[in-house]
């Protein structure tokens, strides 16, 4: 999983979301190393986006969270080290346990900037 190309995250949403996994990968595109990325977002992993894009990207996580949609996109920035922001592409997908907990899994990718990321 830490040799793919792409930043792969797992999500455990309670009463808020938090990060259960990450590749290498997730925290290298941002400029990162493994455990600065696990310190600053495991426990708030929204707080890595930009504020400007953050409703879309609740109202994505919640709407997959619901299983209304288990699979969803949507593009947003990525607060990066160096201060500035990448945009990014992620797809994620939401499994509802039996015992009522969920889990997003997701995919993200580097965009060429706004108009990848979010079509």
């Amino acid at each position: 999983m830490n040799s793919v190309p792409a930043g792969i995250i797992d999500w455990e949403m309670t009463d808020k979301i938090r990060m259960t996994y990450f590749n290498d990968t997730t925290a290298a595109m941002f400029g990162y190393s493994r455990e600065e990325y696990r310190r600053l977002f495991a426990d708030d992993p929204l707080s890595a986006v930009h504020p400007d894009d953050l409703l879309r990207v609740m109202d994505s996580i919640a709407e997959a969270g619901r299983l209304e949609s288990q699979n969803f996109e949507t593009g947003y920035r990525h607060k990066c080290k160096d201060g500035g922001w990448l945009w990014v592409k992620l797809f994620i997908h939401a499994i509802r346990l039996e015992d009522g907990k969920t889990f997003i899994s997701g995919i993200r990718m580097r965009a060429e900037g706004e108009a990848e990321a979010k079509g």
